[in-house]
Order: C-alpha cells, then sequence, then structure tokens
C-alpha cells in the first residue's frame, strides 16, 4: 500500500505492538507490529504520521500502554521533521497530549509511565534543560 495511505494505520499498529500478549507482536507471517511503527516513521512524509498520531493519541481507542507508546512515537517523528517546520507542530501537540492526559484512563499504576514519557517528550525540544535535569 502507498505510504502516503500508510500513516492511517499508525494508531492500529500502535495498539497491535502494545496489545499483543507475552510480548508477540507479530500481527500476521513475518510481519512485526513495533517494526511497522518504526518504518511508517522513518519513510513517511512525518507531517503525515504526526497528523494521525495526534489524532489516535487525542482519541478514546487507544488503550493507556499504546498511549504511552505512542507519545514516545510522536517525539521521534517530530524530531524527524525539519527544524523549520517542527514549531508548526510542536506548539499545539504538547498541550493536546497534557489536555487528553487529564481525562485519559490511564491506571494509577502506568500514570508514571506516561508522565515521564510526557516528560521525555518534552525535554527532547528544550535541549538546555536536558542538562539541568541531569543535574538534579
Amino acid at each position: 500500500f502507498a505510504k502516503e495511505q500508510a500513516p492511517e494505520l499508525i494508531g492500529e499498529l500502535i495498539t497491535a505492538a502494545c496489545d499483543a500478549a507475552d510480548g508477540e507482536t507479530e500481527i500476521c507471517v513475518g510481519v512485526d507490529a513495533r517494526q511497522l511503527v518504526e518504518l511508517l516513521v522513518v519513510k513517511c512524509r512525518p507531517q503525515e504520521v504526526y497528523t494521525f498520531l495526534l489524532e489516535a493519541l487525542c482519541g478514546s481507542d487507544l488503550l493507556p500502554a499504546a498511549r504511552v507508546r505512542g507519545v514516545d512515537v510522536l517525539r521521534t517523528t517530530l524530531l524527524a521533521m525539519q527544524d523549520s517546520k517542527r514549531h508548526m507542530f510542536l506548539g499545539s501537540c504538547f498541550p493536546a497530549l497534557l489536555k487528553r492526559s487529564l481525562v485519559a484512563t490511564i491506571s494509577a499504576e502506568l500514570m508514571p509511565t506516561y508522565i515521564d514519557a510526557l516528560r521525555n517528550f518534552a525535554v527532547a525540544f528544550v535541549p538546555d534543560m536536558e542538562e539541568d535535569i541531569a543535574e538534579t
């Protein structure tokens, strides 16, 4: 299928990668959902991946573990964008993630992992802050 259409499946692929039992992420013979997610991020236009991934993260269909993984994939996607374009996406992205996290059905057990993913996401775009946080 065309790489222009592939980003539409990012939410489902992240769910498949996180939902598989006993670490088995093969969604059909020889196809690993984690590898497909990584391939989408590398091969597809970052703007397209961003659009469909943020839609999935702000929706209510993702399982909590997939939501955590999605934040990491979103960070990777934004870092793959050209610096000149990234600021157009980043400004609305983090507030949307924070807003969604306040109403998400993430268990108390998984919440620290989700908050850590959000922190790693934010710190990735503030280089000076990484050094300051590492020192504390």
